[in-house]
């Protein structure tokens, strides 16, 4: 009698949410515990993949429009308007897909050029 070995299933992990800029703005992404995880000036192009971590962290964003969040393939936001604060959004899947549009890259070029950038791998062109 051979025992087989019980197969396990595993909980499907959640996608990891990955912040897009499309216009330079300084980000700040901060633990539960207040910890920076993430406190930079990013520009066009650049890409943060958020760490998962037990309790969403936070992003701050000094212009909230420049920021857009990529889940499981999809792009979502602006995070808010060009030039004004973004604060304290939960970094989570459920989260943005909850609180943020998804992405029209036809209505917003600079999106759109960023987009195809990453998708060739190469730094987008003003």
């Amino acid at each position: 009698d051979q025992q087989r070995p019980v197969p396990q299933v595993l909980a499907p992990s959640n996608p990891n949410v990955t912040i897009v800029a499309v216009a330079e703005t300084w980000v700040e992404v901060t633990t539960e515990s207040g910890t920076k995880i993430l406190a930079q000036l990013m520009r066009p192009g650049d890409t943060f993949v958020v760490p998962q971590t037990e309790t969403p962290p936070t992003v701050f964003s000094g212009n909230a429009g420049g920021v857009y969040f990529a889940v499981g393939g999809q792009t979502y936001g602006p995070y808010g308007q060009s030039g004004q604060f973004g604060r304290n959004l939960a970094l989570s899947p459920d989260a943005i897909v909850a609180t943020l549009e998804a992405a029209n890259p036809q209505a917003d070029q600079a999106l759109a050029r960023v987009l195809a950038a990453l998708q060739q791998g190469v730094a987008p062109q003003p």
